[in-house]
Parts: C-alpha cells; structure tokens; sequence
C-alpha cells in the first residue's frame, strides 16, 4: 500500500516537473507521520524531530534523482531519516562533551512529558522500537517494513513479538491497569 505510492512519487519526483510538485505533496502526506515517528523513536526530542522530518522531505525532494526507479521507495526514504538522525545525534554527542555536560546518557531533562507508550518504548532497543513504530503508529504491515528495511521477514516479526513481550512485562511491572493495557496492545494489533 504504501510502497506502491512512495514509489510512484519518487518516480515522479525524479522526472520533476508539475507532476513532481504534485508527487511530492501525496508522499509528504503519505509519509509525513510515519516519518516523524521514525524520527521521533530515535532521536527523542519533539522539537528537533519536526525539523529532522521537514529535513528529510527536503533532502527527499533536492536528491529524487537518485532514486533507483523499481527499487524499495519506503527503504529510501528511511536510509534518508536514519542517516539524518545518526548526523543529529552525533552533532548532539560532540556538542554535550564540548559543553562538559553532567548528564552524558543523552536523556532529555524532563524537556517534555513522555506518555505511558513512549516511555515503554525507551525500554526497547533502536531495532526493536524501529519495527513497533513503524507498524504500530505508521500502519506499515510486517512484509512492509521487512521490504523497506532489507530485513528478513522472519527478523522483523520477531523483534515486533519480542517487543510486544517485553512491553507486556513493562505494564505488568509499572502496574497499568489491564484495561489500560489491553486497549494500548489493541492498537499494536
């Protein structure tokens, strides 16, 4: 579903154009959010993620060209955020030595507040909250996500169930109501 779309505007992006115009408001629509989560997930600063997103549509937009017609368009498009956010986090880290800094693990200070879903997604690791971000919050199926990174299939649906288990264990231990739980897992479904 997404793919196919993704695709298409990359296609189309390539050749520019007035249909590139247009190819890129649908793919900045069809993405944007899944995006953003991406982004969100790795980099754990709202305000940054926003700017990180708009980055990546922009770099998307300057470097079409590139884009290997008939290749994965969603892998793209995820190498262009994945390299974005490690350039991000690797300006972050230089800056916080350069600054002597006491906290050196790269948490927040309580910049903003996290809901209960984020905070259990801090408990996973990149791969793992990847994978639940991606399907849960950006509606890629497994074989979606399995294309678009280059990971094995049976690799993506074991991080996801692991990560489900391990999610389950952090409701348990944090004791959140079942209800509570249950309707968080059913959107996982």
């Amino acid at each position: 579903m997404h793919t196919v779309l993704v695709n298409d505007c990359l296609s189309k992006m390539a050749m520019g154009g007035r249909e590139s115009e247009e190819a890129f408001g649908k793919l900045y629509e069809e993405m944007f959010r899944p995006i953003y989560l991406l982004v969100m997930s790795l980099i754990k600063n709202a305000s940054y993620a926003e700017d990180i997103t708009q980055e990546v549509f922009i770099t998307a937009q300057k470097i079409a060209v590139r884009y290997n017609r008939g290749s994965n368009g969603c892998s793209w498009l995820f190498s262009i955020t994945r390299n974005l956010c490690m350039h991000y986090l690797r300006d972050e880290k230089s800056k916080r030595t350069r600054e002597n800094e006491e906290c050196e693990c790269g948490c927040i200070d309580n910049a903003f507040d996290m809901v209960v879903v984020a905070d259990a997604l801090d408990i996973l690791n990149s791969r793992e909250r990847e994978v639940v971000v991606l399907h849960v919050f950006g509606g890629f199926s497994l074989v979606e996500i399995a294309d678009a990174t280059k990971i094995p299939y049976g690799t993506v649906l074991w991080r996801y169930h692991k990560a489900r288990k391990q999610l389950k264990y952090y409701y348990t231990e944090r004791n959140i109501s079942n209800e509570e739980a249950h309707r968080l897992e059913n959107k996982a479904d």
